[in-house]
């Protein structure tokens, strides 16, 4: 089993053969998704391409930057861009409704300390708009080696934007369907906040990845006024809408029309029959050995 050293949103290195096998792709990408295929997008041209398992068994692709790296702006402005780059590979796909965007942003964490800009091209420029708040890498904060200081050099490359994200006043109104625990292990604090971080993120990965939810069960909360009020855009096509959550009683009936089905199809029998017909089958083998004996 090849199990690839990367995931979703990690910033990667290809290396230079992987990357000409792949029609001259961008050696700095981001990790789109990963399955079958680990499926990359150059940010700075919403071009996507697909690398298989044995390629990155092969091929050592280095995670430069992963997703705890990651540092929340706000978008102060969006102008549409055209893509840098152009494919060179009839292979090479763009992501869909992909629209190409100058932002200007500033750290979450700055607002109101001081007035520190920064612009960026992005591949998310159908999904921003102005008061947003995004994930990306600050690459002039971070100590990346010599082979990628080119590429940070070039022009709006001081942050790579990955994810949009969403806030939550009241909560979310939907929640994820979990196998029920065997028994809950003990952690310390440092290890509980860890947790707790890990799965955030996951969540924020959900909420913003339509592809993503089409692989998992997402039920709606307890009924009450969490996640009401919540404004909705419906141009954004990767949030979570109230429409995509079912309801608990629909998953039980689902649960229920599956085991139906494998009772069909395997033959499994039912042990909660009426006692009534292993009485008339124990009274007639009890009448055959009666007979029998009278005979002898």
């Amino acid at each position: 089993v090849t199990i690839v050293p990367m995931c979703k949103d990690d910033l990667v290195l290809l290396p230079k053969k992987l990357a000409e096998t792949m029609g001259q792709f961008p050696r700095v990408c981001l990790v789109q998704r990963v399955n079958s295929n680990v499926i990359l997008v150059d940010p700075f041209s919403a071009q996507t391409a697909e690398a298989n398992i044995e390629h990155c068994g092969r091929h050592a692709i280095r995670v430069l930057l992963d997703g705890k790296r990651l540092t929340k702006f706000t978008v102060l402005g969006i102008e549409p861009a055209l893509p840098v780059r152009k494919a060179t590979m009839p292979h090479r796909r763009r992501m869909r409704k992909a629209r190409m965007a100058e932002v200007t942003l500033a750290r979450e964490r700055d607002l109101g300390k001081n007035d520190e800009t920064v612009v960026a091209m992005t591949h998310l420029g159908h999904l921003l708009k102005t008061g947003d708040s995004v994930l990306g890498y600050h690459l002039t904060n971070e100590n990346l080696d010599e082979e990628v200081g080119d590429f940070v050099s070039s022009p709006f490359r001081d942050v790579i934007l990955v994810r949009k994200t969403y806030s939550h006043d009241k909560g979310r109104f939907w929640k994820l369907d979990e196998f029920e625990k065997d028994a809950e292990v003990e952690l310390n604090r440092r290890e509980r906040e860890n947790v707790e971080r890990d799965y955030e993120r996951y969540m924020q990965q959900v909420e913003a990845d339509r592809e993503l939810r089409k692989q998992i069960s997402v039920l709606p909360v307890a009924e009450g006024s969490i996640g009401e009020g919540e404004s909705e855009d419906e141009s954004d096509e990767e949030r979570i809408k109230r429409e995509e959550v079912f309801s608990d009683e629909q998953t039980e009936e689902d649960e229920s029309e599956i085991v139906t089905s494998m009772r069909k199809n395997f033959n499994i029998l039912r042990f909660d029959d009426d006692s009534e017909d292993e009485d008339e089958q124990k009274e007639s083998k009890g009448d055959g050995l009666e007979g029998v004996g009278g005979d002898v």
